[in-house]
């Protein structure tokens, strides 16, 4: 759950730039990421529904194309940590060629 009266929610939002979209290589850079910050408890989704980010398989249910939207959200002592690592992955197309 990401509410918790003694941590801070934050949230954020990212635009896929992958020639791609997001696929199995960026689903586990975030995967990853959110694995990294066992204290914050990372979500992602698009158009309202929203998926346990540590899970390549869960991301993958809401993968979609280039230029798609995505809104993070994320809950306790590192949820700005988090949030702020998978935004500056996604401005580096999540360190995965187009090729």
């Amino acid at each position: 759950m990401l509410v918790d009266d003694n941590l801070s929610v934050r949230a954020g939002k990212f635009t896929v730039i992958n020639k791609q979209g997001l696929h199995v290589r960026p689903a586990t850079v975030i995967a990853e990421v959110a694995i990294k910050y066992p204290t914050a408890d990372l979500m992602i989704g698009k158009n309202g529904h929203f998926v346990d980010a540590k899970a390549p398989l869960n991301i993958l249910t809401i993968a979609d194309v280039d230029g798609t939207e995505y809104e993070l959200r994320a809950g306790g002592p590192d949820a700005h940590k988090v949030i702020e690592e998978v935004i500056g992955l996604s401005l580096v197309k999540f360190n995965v060629s187009d090729d």
